[in-house]
């Protein structure tokens, strides 16, 4: 992967084709806040005799970012920290004129 031109439009296609059938593995994980204790995950967002609650993987909106990068990481050529401000700080500036 490290030949690979990330910058052309090419890669950039391959990247989100990959980016979004990525994201669809991890269609039914459970929600719940990075923050929150691993034993209070599934008692804090779902109710007692849950599936979901015995859940060994719990994704928030930052987690699941997270773990698509992670799992793409040959094509990113890089991971996300665990703190979700790094998303901020990565993120491309775009300058809106007033």
């Amino acid at each position: 992967m490290s030949t690979v031109d990330r910058s052309s439009p090419e890669f950039r296609e391959l990247l989100r084709k990959k980016f979004v059938e990525t994201a669809r593995k991890y269609f039914g994980v459970p929600y719940a806040k990075q923050y929150s204790l691993p034993h209070n995950f599934a008692n804090r967002f779902h109710k007692p005799g849950s599936p979901r609650r015995k859940s060994k993987l719990f994704l928030d909106c930052c987690g699941l970012v997270r773990q698509i990068v992670f799992d793409l990481r040959e094509y990113f050529g890089f991971i996300l920290q665990r703190y979700n401000q790094v998303l901020s700080l990565i993120s491309r500036l775009v300058v809106v004129p007033i």
